[in-house]
């Protein structure tokens, strides 16, 4: 499964893929995501003080760490949802959530990143 993970500039190598864009203090995009590090793209971000950014990164899970993070995905939509069982339009949120969740675990990639499968940020 690709997961996307925090990467500190001074840990990045060429032939890295970027999960999201890269951008400077004022917001300017200076690599769109999706784009595969070379050197000469290090170097010019370390140029304008990029700390670091989020790459693509394949993670493997067990079946039984698959099924304790559905379980966990479950539990936590379930207690977001708790207080509105009798509104129908709340109930096929809640399903319509529950489905894109945990799909990515049959699809191997994650949808979310820095934000955990409930939509928590970590």
């Amino acid at each position: 499964m690709k997961v996307k993970i925090y990467c500190k500039l001074s840990d990045a190598k060429a032939g890295l893929l970027l999960a999201e864009d890269v951008c400077d203090q004022q917001g300017n995009c200076l690599l769109a995501s999706d784009s595969i590090l070379t050197e000469k793209k290090l170097s010019s971000i370390q140029t304008r003080h990029i700390d670091g950014f989020l790459i693509w990164q394949e993670q493997t899970l067990s079946k039984s760490e698959i099924i304790e993070q559905r379980e966990a995905i479950t539990a936590r939509l379930a207690h977001r949802f708790r207080q509105m069982q009798d509104n129908p339009e709340m109930i096929r949120l809640h399903a319509l959530l529950l489905t894109y969740r945990t799909e990515c675990y049959e699809q191997k990639e994650t949808p979310v990143s820095r934000v955990d499968n409930a939509g928590d940020t970590q």
